[in-house]
């Protein structure tokens, strides 16, 4: 038989456990809420992270239409060349209407031939078009650039 002292310790643990898994329920909820309504810090922070770990597929959403097909042939090369060591968002700078954003990022880059970190500076311009951001100018050619890469 369970004493009053287990059973108390039984309740914390499971009211501990519920709420546990609430939090992390809403905090899911809210990721794909935050995507869903056109949330810019969220488009920024996803499209770098997905440059980032070489997640085409993933940053190819924030590409327009008409760019994709050039984005897809420079960011293979890319991948195939450049290992990113850090993306820092530096500032994330929206116009008054929120419908046109400047991002500016640092970025760590090496290849995988030499250890030598390289910085690159960019400015991303970005553009809300029917609730969803769209990276204006996916840039992955200076990456190729800085590290002397044909």
């Amino acid at each position: 038989m369970w004493t009053l002292l287990e059973r108390k310790d039984a309740k914390i643990l499971a009211l501990i456990g519920l709420t546990s898994m609430l939090l992390l329920l809403s905090g899911c909820l809210g990721m794909q809420e935050g995507a869903r309504k056109g949330n810019l810090d969220f488009a920024v922070n996803d499209y770098n992270q997905s440059i980032r770990w070489g997640m085409l597929g993933r940053a190819l959403v924030y590409i327009p239409e008409p760019n994709q097909e050039e984005f897809i042939r420079t960011a293979e090369k890319v991948f195939d060349n450049v290992s990113f060591a850090d993306f820092e968002i530096r500032a994330i700078l929206p116009d008054a209407e929120i419908k046109t954003a400047k991002v500016m990022v640092n970025v760590g880059i090496y290849t995988k031939d030499s250890l030598k970190l390289v910085t690159v500076k960019q400015v991303q311009k970005w553009q809300k078009v029917n609730k969803r951001w769209y990276i204006l100018n996916p840039d992955l050619e200076v990456f190729l650039k800085k590290l002397n890469i044909q």
